[in-house]
């Protein structure tokens, strides 16, 4: 459900946020042509998910995959010859994006993270 008034961390669509996340060591833990797979360091595996068993991985896409724009965080440095075990940082860098739609998830949504999330936004750069 969409929602004009504020959530439960107080956004709204038609809000304009600055993101930033500071960048942060992690592990590649596999590679493909358009994505490389990371040791996420911000959420941890939810054992008590019903049905989902995360791994604790997140591929991010890389400038080679059509959706490389539109994700948030990024890996840097950015190099063509990555492997697993190999280190790098990611993040994202300060980022203006705009609400489009705030979503309450109730119950929370299972995601094999530790905390589920209770609301979601839609959000466009």
């Amino acid at each position: 459900m969409s929602s004009q008034t504020p959530g439960a961390e107080g956004y709204r669509s038609g809000d304009v946020l600055r993101m930033a996340c500071p960048f942060t060591e992690v592990t590649v833990t596999g590679v493909s042509r358009s994505h490389v797979s990371v040791r996420w360091p911000w959420w941890e595996i939810d054992t008590a998910a019903d049905g989902i068993e995360w791994n604790g991985d997140v591929a991010l896409p890389t400038p080679t995959d059509d959706n490389w724009r539109n994700e948030l965080f990024r890996t840097v440095p950015v190099v063509d010859t990555l492997k697993a075990d190999d280190r790098r940082r990611v993040g994202i860098p300060a980022t203006v994006v705009h609400v489009l739609a705030v979503h309450h998830l109730d119950p929370p949504l299972e995601t094999g993270w530790s905390a589920p999330p209770s609301i979601r936004t839609s959000a466009v750069e």
